[in-house]
C-alpha cells in the first residue's frame, strides 16, 4: 500500500512532514496499529477502528474507491475519551462516598429497631446517626455547589471586597472546630470578586488546614499587592502533616486525598479543594499548592485587584485567634 496523498491535518495530527507521493506506508507511518490499519484499508469495503498513538486515540473509517485504492479519515478523540473517563470516575466516587454514610445510619437505625439497648449506647448510636447524617448533607452540598460551577450555573460577582475582612468572617464560621490551633491574618487587599464565593474559598482553605494540623498549630493567611501586576496574592499557610510529593499534583481533582483515612475521619468530602479551584478561576486567579510531607502545606491564589496600593500591611490588620475552645 501506498500514500497518494495526505493533508496538512493529517500529517500535523500524526506528526509527520512532506510526503513523497507514493510514498510506502510503511516508510511514513512507524506506528503498527496505524500501519496495519492502512494497509487492511485498500483491501476492505470500509473499515473502522479506534487506535493509540503517542497516548491519543484517534478514530479511523477507511472507504474503498471505486476504481482502487481507499479514503481514510482519522478523528482525535483524546479528549473525549478522558472526560468519559472521568464522567465513570466521578460515579464510581460519588457513589462510595454516599453509600458509606447511608450503610452507617442503615446499621444504627436498624439495631436500635431491633434491639433494646442501654441508654448511653442508645445515645452513642444517635449520635452517630446524627453525625453521618450531617456528613452526608456536607456530600450532597459540595455535589451541588460543584455541579453549579462545572455547568456554569454560577457566575462571579465582580464587586470590590476587602480581602482580609473575609478571612476573619471565614474564620468566625469554623472557629469552633479549631481547637488549640493558632491564627494570624497578615495584610490587606481590595479585590474584584464575589464575596460569598471568597467566603467559601477561604472556609474551605481553613477547615482544611484546621483538619490536617495538630492541636498547638499554626494556620497563617498572608496577602501581598503587587500594584504593577494588577493582582493580589494570598498564600494559606499550615504547618501540619503535609502533602506527600506523588499527591501534590492531584489534590484539586474531585475526590482524591492525599491522606484518605484521616480526611474521613475528620469529615472531609475530598471535594473542597476542586470546589476552590473552580471558584478561583471564575474570578480570573490562579491556584496552586506547595507542600512537604510533615512540615506543611501553603495554598496560593491570586485574584484581581480593586485598585491599586501603595502598602501591603498595616498596623492593627493582624488578628491572631489563640487557644480556641471546641464548642
Amino acid at each position: 500500500a501506498r500514500v497518494m496523498r495526505i493533508n496538512r491535518a493529517a500529517r500535523s495530527l500524526l506528526e509527520l512532514g512532506e510526503i513523497p507521493v507514493f510514498a510506502p506506508v510503511g516508510t511514513v507511518v512507524r506506528d503498527a496499529d496505524l500501519r496495519s490499519a492502512l494497509e487492511q484499508s485498500v483491501a476492505s469495503e470500509n473499515l473502522s477502528a479506534e487506535i493509540n498513538i503517542g497516548g491519543r486515540n484517534l478514530l479511523l473509517a477507511s472507504r474503498a474507491l471505486d476504481h482502487g485504492g481507499a479514503v481514510t479519515t482519522l478523528l482525535d478523540i483524546t479528549e473525549l475519551r478522558r472526560l468519559e473517563q472521568v464522567r465513570r470516575d466521578f460515579v464510581a466516587n460519588a457513589s462510595h462516598e454516599l453509600k458509606t454514610p447511608l450503610t452507617a445510619i442503615r446499621g444504627f437505625a436498624e439495631t436500635l429497631e431491633e434491639a433494646d439497648p442501654p441508654d448511653d449506647l442508645r445515645r452513642q448510636f444517635v449520635g452517630s446517626i446524627r453525625a453521618n447524617t450531617l456528613r452526608l448533607q456536607r456530600l450532597v452540598d459540595d455535589l451541588l455547589d460543584l455541579s453549579r460551577l462545572e455547568s456554569g450555573g454560577w457566575s462571579a460577582a465582580r464587586e470590590e471586597v476587602a480581602l482580609n475582612e473575609v478571612v476573619v468572617e471565614a474564620w468566625d464560621v469554623i472557629v469552633a472546630l479549631s481547637g488549640e490551633r493558632r491564627f494570624a491574618v497578615r495584610g490587606v487587599a481590595k479585590v474584584l470578586g464575589d464575596r460569598e464565593g471568597l467566603v467559601h474559598i477561604f472556609r474551605n482553605l481553613l477547615e482544611n488546614a484546621v483538619r490536617h494540623t495538630e492541636d498547638g498549630g499554626s494556620i497563617s493567611v498572608t496577602i501581598d499587592v503587587d500594584p504593577s501586576e494588577g493582582f493580589a496574592r494570598v498564600d494559606v499557610t499550615d504547618d501540619g502533616e503535609g502533602i506527600p510529593a506523588r499527591s501534590l499534583p492531584r489534590i484539586f481533582e474531585r475526590f482524591y486525598r492525599a491522606d484518605s483515612s484521616r480526611a474521613r475521619d475528620f469529615g472531609g468530602t475530598g471535594l473542597g479543594l476542586a470546589i476552590v479551584k473552580h471558584l478561583v478561576s471564575s474570578m480570573g486567579g490562579e491556584i496552586e499548592a506547595q507542600s512537604e510531607l510533615g512540615l506543611g502545606t501553603t495554598i496560593s491564589f491570586t485574584l484581581p485587584l480593586a485598585f491599586t496600593v501603595s502598602s501591603v500591611t498595616r498596623p492593627g490588620q493582624e488578628r491572631i485567634a489563640e487557644d480556641a475552645e471546641v464548642g
